[in-house]
């Protein structure tokens, strides 16, 4: 109870706080038409936003697709049925294995970005509102740590996809080396 009240309760409603306050106070006071900066920050936010858009979309159809398997009994053996590894790797997720995460946090930090060019005039000297960003970047990263903890230990084959499959940025994955391939 103690975990709830002041990690979930407080804490990040105090993070959420940090990260929100700098940006509200640019609408308000900042300036009034729009900066140089402003429309190419709106595109990349809008280029992070659709990561993380379509990502959600590939996990919850992947989610909902093997929760009907498990109820219907139509898991296969068989190589080409996308479930049987029991993890999504396609899609984004094949050049990450949290593109979701990259897409939110990517808006977090252009927004930061935005709020710090329209606070570029104002008596603000130190752009504060970095404690939200950095620690909301931190809440993530420890999530993703515990999160991929779980699934290397339910799934054998997510150890291979990790080490081809960067954890956080849009990358290629890395090519397979396998050493019966080799031979």
């Amino acid at each position: 109870q103690l975990f709830v009240l002041f990690f979930i309760n407080i804490y990040q409603m105090i993070s959420i706080y940090m990260f929100s306050v700098l940006p509200l106070y640019i609408i308000y006071y900042g300036p009034t038409r729009m900066q140089l900066y402003d429309l190419p920050l709106t595109i990349l936010f809008s280029l992070f936003l659709g990561i993380e858009t379509i990502s959600d979309f590939q996990m919850f159809e992947f989610q909902k697709g093997k929760r009907n398997n498990i109820l219907t009994r139509g898991f296969s053996q068989k190589g080409d049925d996308e479930f049987v590894d029991g993890f999504y790797k396609y899609g984004l997720y094949k050049y990450s294995r949290h593109p979701n995460y990259f897409g939110e946090l990517g808006q977090w930090w252009t927004i930061f970005m935005i709020s710090c060019i329209g606070a570029q005039n104002k008596t603000i000297s130190i752009h504060w509102g970095i404690i939200g960003v950095l620690n909301l970047s931190f809440i993530m990263y420890k999530s993703m740590n515990l999160t991929e903890g779980i699934t290397w230990f339910k799934y054998p084959k997510y150890k291979i996809y990790a080490r081809r499959t960067s954890q956080f940025f849009l990358w290629p994955p890395t090519p397979s080396t396998d050493k019966k391939k080799k031979q």
